[in-house]
């Protein structure tokens, strides 16, 4: 008998493994964030006339929260907070969402620098549209740490509400 319920518990725990890395975008954010983020990066594109896939936007934190605009490595310009705003959630955006999305992005690159061993000032996470995917890639200075996916950036959203 007591073998049986080891055997139990072990199954058990194989599949709590398994399940912790399943997501489901029960409300298709990932597509709809993927479809904003590609809209912005045409816009800007039109506006520098260059290819959607060379501009990528790089965000960091150098004493406040700071993103700027690239065409492969010529830097462009400085984002803004509501630009930022609209590269995440689209067009139109409330100003009042300001506060909460600086947050959010200050509280992601401070947890991700933290799990990775790493300042903060350090780390830069970059999102790009090479080839018609979004591409989400994270850099301490300027060395490649890894690719992170998408869903992963709209859960910590999703799971760590701010104050604001």
């Amino acid at each position: 008998m007591f073998n049986k319920k080891k055997k139990n518990s072990r199954i058990t725990d194989k599949i709590k493994s398994y399940m912790k890395d399943i997501s489901i975008d029960l409300f298709s954010y990932e597509v709809v964030v993927s479809e904003n983020i590609a809209a912005y990066l045409l816009q800007v594109a039109s506006s520098y006339q260059s290819s959607a896939n060379n501009i990528r936007v790089v965000i960091s934190k150098n004493k406040a929260l700071t993103g700027f605009l690239y065409d492969k490595s010529k830097q462009l310009r400085q984002v803004t907070t509501s630009e930022l705003i609209s590269f995440f959630m689209g067009e139109g955006s409330s100003e009042l969402m300001e506060k909460k999305v600086t947050q959010q992005v200050l509280g992601y690159l401070s947890d991700y620098a933290s799990a990775k061993g790493t300042n903060t000032e350090q780390l830069s996470i970059v999102i790009a549209r090479p080839a018609q995917k979004i591409v989400v890639e994270a850099y301490r200075e300027h060395q490649f740490i890894e690719t992170i996916p998408l869903k992963q950036l709209i859960t910590y959203f999703s799971n760590h509400p701010s104050n604001a």
